[in-house]
């Protein structure tokens, strides 16, 4: 304790103070939350050299038929509501402006009610 406050409340306290927003359970619309997947890779007409180097390795431990591999990375978000096509586009808004760069990559999204 200090101050009358458990670490705790003075914590969210001084985050709030600072305009540091805590991290907290995404609220439901309609009682649905949606689990969003998103697969981010590199343009198809771009070179992957971190594919290139991960199909060279394969290729030196053996696997001799492996071709054409890309490195990617996917993100999983839960969002509120039951719309797909709502919940697609915000997503899709979501990789326009922080989470793909679009001159580089290309993006998938798949939902799951």
């Amino acid at each position: 304790m200090w101050m009358g406050k458990t670490q705790g409340e003075f914590s969210k306290e001084r985050c709030s103070l600072r305009g540091i927003h805590l991290l907290r359970e995404p609220e439901k619309v309609d009682g649905f939350l949606a689990k969003v997947t998103i697969t981010i890779t590199m343009k198809p007409t771009l070179l992957d050299a971190q594919g290139r180097t991960v199909e060279g390795a394969l290729k030196a431990i053996g696997y001799d038929g492996v071709a054409g591999v890309r490195v990617g990375k996917v993100i999983e978000l839960e969002l509120p509501g039951s719309d797909v096509a709502a919940i697609e586009a915000t997503a899709a808004e979501m990789c326009d402006r922080l989470l793909a760069n679009p001159v580089l990559e290309d993006y998938r999204i798949s939902v799951a009610l």
